[in-house]
């Protein structure tokens, strides 16, 4: 469940891709506040259906990077796609 500071990106959107979905409704947003968002577009008023936050451990510590662009294939699967980092 998505809390509701999460309900959208707190920076600038770096790149969204629609899914090839059966609805044609779902898209995954990246940006540079480390967050993947997967949303549907019939639900935007809910926020994300899915949150992803991505990270890099570092000399120990975990440290968010932000998102800049995405790639999805829907040959590879419905759940799998890759997310290029800062």
């Amino acid at each position: 469940m998505v809390s509701p500071v999460e309900k959208s990106h707190s920076d600038p959107i770096t790149h969204l891709s629609w899914l090839s979905m059966k609805t044609g409704t779902e898209l995954i947003t990246s940006s540079t506040d480390g967050r993947v968002f997967w949303w549907d577009t019939r639900q935007f008023s809910k926020g994300p259906i899915d949150t992803l936050l991505l990270t890099e451990h570092v000399e120990g510590k975990d440290r968010v990077v932000g998102g800049s662009v995405i790639e999805f294939n829907a040959e590879a699967g419905a759940n799998k796609f890759l997310v290029g980092t800062e």
